[in-house]
């Protein structure tokens, strides 16, 4: 199994639980996480990290996370980013792949669904 020492992830959501949660199952991988509530904090932590994986939620306060996606990737082109959302629909998960996700979480999601993800990005 490959190795993720000095990996980081990016955490997109405005929800403390999520946060929460996302940060202890990746610390578990040996994954340092940062956080944003909104795109405009992700944009400026983007510019200073260079994050491996990158969970966004739809819902933001400033926008729409998916449709955000391919703004995200230009900062950011060789990350795994990971769209979720609690409100789940076929036509935003197209919409999250088509603009640039790797995959597509709803919420609420298993601790071994990310560790799949984790496991993916580092045997691709």
């Amino acid at each position: 199994m490959a190795k993720n020492n000095n990996k980081i992830a990016l955490i997109i959501d405005d929800e403390p639980t999520i946060h929460l949660y996302l940060t202890l199952v990746l610390k578990t991988k040996n994954v340092s996480v940062v956080g944003a509530e909104t795109l405009e904090q992700a944009k400026q932590l983007l510019v200073q990290q260079k994050p491996e994986y990158i969970f966004i939620d739809n819902y933001l306060p400033d926008g729409m996370g998916i449709e955000n996606i391919p703004q995200i990737r230009e900062f950011s082109p060789n990350s795994t980013i990971i769209a979720m959302t609690s409100l789940y629909n076929t036509h935003w998960k197209n919409m999250a792949l088509n603009n640039g996700a790797n995959h597509f979480l709803e919420k609420p999601f298993s601790i071994h669904q990310i560790y799949s993800y984790i496991e993916r990005s580092l045997n691709a």
